[in-house]
């Protein structure tokens, strides 16, 4: 379905009070990547106008007083000229994982019309939502389905596409979960599974036609439990469930796509994703003809602390970090060996706002994650989650605090969830990089390189303010104490202006070396050129 990737025309005076309120946050501080992805289809917006952001703006022939010495980015960020966009737009694989607010009271209400007019504020088109088997068919084929119903028909009224998690186990359907009440042990049958997501698509085939089957089933301690203490699922299990659930989706909805996995990358305590599908591959022959997608989420260490671009190896060579657009990589490689591409999502990527990592630096992890994830040709990417669990009802400290928001019990007291600065991140990003497309990356895919610097465009003749086309750059140095000056070619007749991840201008100049100039640190910056 289409989608529309612009913020409301009042976003930016919510950024600014989200800034007045938080001022500490907002002023503080392989090889090429895939090019053979359709080019989308998607109406996009024209982004709205930048100029507040602006501190400086420099006609490319002007001249400055000299140029500052050469650096270390001045021979990695020699090209000038950008390529041809690839893939979708970004707008179109901003994603929320979450699970949209029901009900009829005062309160409910009040917290769904706050949820819809804040996913679009967030520049957010796609909800990645739970449809979970035991809530809904409780005895054989005896279904209830208010809930979902609501769920689904509000993403419609707001014009959101509902990507659907399908999952989990039912306890009629496993002697193992009925002995223990416990709906994460998988059906003794996957027909019963088949059956379950055969029904979900009769009813909602019409909005939703992304389907993920099942949450994380490599983590056998929690999602796919085998009654054993093997914590790592099972993989020629979830495979004969998996190619059940997709012959019976694709019966009813031939043009569905149903994405393998959702796997908890992590190759540390339990069988990672790459060792998961390799295994599911082996055991379920031509299984590859039923995947349609590849969904993981890129935790490489849990609970996630570690900078997006950080790889890492311990005693044995046991990795206990890799980097977001490694995974990827090595993903793309893995479907490519057994039978050919396949579209990569994440379905849930964040990290929790505890002491381990501020608030702050979850806004610079989130776009820098997200720009190196766009680098690779993802093509859908889920921020979890919306808000913050009440305090006291998450298994553990840090899974209640991964939301964009804090936790708010009373939407009626005339207040609202306080954004984090990580929801201006999540804004500004959408309302700036929205309607382009990934072009190219200046510094080698699997370097270990500190500085980055990713340039998105948009097609050729779509500027709607009929200028010459947008191009963004992204730029941050990961490893930098303190911001370091920086500079790339800059390019004749265009005028170039700059703000960071959370909407504060940063100064840029073309100097007489004929090169852009500015400031760079943890926190990412994009330059606009036009």
């Amino acid at each position: 379905m289409g989608t529309r990737c612009d913020l409301l025309p009042g976003v930016w005076l919510w950024l600014a009070l989200v800034c007045v309120s938080a001022a500490s946050a907002c002023g503080e501080d392989s090889g090429s990547p895939p090019r053979d992805v359709a080019a989308s289809t998607s109406d996009t917006a024209e982004p709205a106008d930048l100029s507040s952001l602006d501190a400086a703006h420099v006609q490319g022939d002007a001249d400055a007083a000299g140029a500052p010495p050469s650096d270390t980015w001045t021979t990695a960020w020699d090209e000038s000229v950008p390529l041809p966009g690839v893939g979708t737009s970004v707008g179109t694989t901003l994603c929320l994982s979450t699970f949209p607010p029901t009900g009829t009271s005062p309160q409910a209400l009040a917290r769904r019309a706050h949820f819809y007019q804040r996913l679009k504020e967030l520049g957010v088109r796609v909800i990645r939502h739970g449809f979970h088997w035991h809530h809904v068919e409780k005895k054989p084929g005896v279904y209830t389905w208010a809930a979902n119903d609501q769920r689904v028909a509000d993403a419609k009224a707001h014009g959101v596409e509902l990507v659907a998690m399908v999952g989990y186990g039912n306890t009629w359907a496993s002697k193992l979960g009925q002995a223990k009440d416990d709906p994460y042990f998988p059906p003794d049958d996957p027909a019963d599974f088949a059956g379950w997501a055969s029904a979900l698509v009769k009813r909602y085939g019409a909005q939703i036609r992304r389907w993920e089957i099942w949450n994380e089933p490599n983590a056998g301690y929690r999602f796919w439990k085998g009654g054993g203490e093997d914590l790592n699922g099972d993989p020629k299990a979830y495979g004969a469930l998996y190619i059940a659930a997709a012959k019976a989706i694709h019966a009813v909805d031939p043009g569905a796509t149903v994405a393998f996995g959702s796997l908890f990358y992590l190759p540390q305590l339990i069988q990672g994703a790459e060792a998961f599908t390799t295994a599911a591959y082996a055991s379920n022959p031509g299984f590859h003809a039923q995947v349609d997608a590849l969904s993981y989420h890129p935790y490489s260490l849990y609970p996630p602390v570690n900078p997006p671009e950080k790889a890492n190896q311990v005693a044995g060579g046991i990795e206990n970090a890799v980097p977001v657009d490694e995974t990827a990589r090595r993903l793309r490689k893995l479907l490519a060996s057994k039978g050919g591409a396949r579209p990569l999502w994440i379905t849930e990527l964040g990290w929790p706002t505890e002491a381990a990592v501020t608030p702050e630096r979850t806004a610079d992890y989130l776009v820098r994650a997200y720009a190196l994830a766009l680098s690779e040709g993802v093509e859908l990417l889920c921020w979890y989650t919306f808000m913050d669990h009440a305090p006291g009802t998450a298994k553990v400290i840090w899974e209640g605090v991964f939301g964009l928001h804090e936790w708010d019990g009373d939407l009626l007291d005339g207040t609202v969830p306080a954004p984090k600065p990580a929801a201006v991140a999540h804004a500004v990003l959408a309302h700036t990089l929205g309607p382009l497309r990934f072009s190219q990356r200046h510094t080698p895919a699997a370097s270990d390189a500190p500085s980055h610097r990713l340039t998105f465009v948009a097609d050729a003749g779509t500027d709607p303010g009929g200028q010459s086309a947008p191009v963004v750059h992204v730029v941050w140095d990961w490893q930098a104490e303190a911001p370091q000056e920086r500079s790339f070619p800059a390019r004749e007749l265009r005028i170039y202006t700059a703000h960071d991840a959370l909407g504060q201008p940063v100064a840029v100049s073309v100097a007489s070396d004929r090169r852009v100039h500015l400031t760079v640190g943890q926190r990412p910056v994009y330059v606009l050129e036009r």
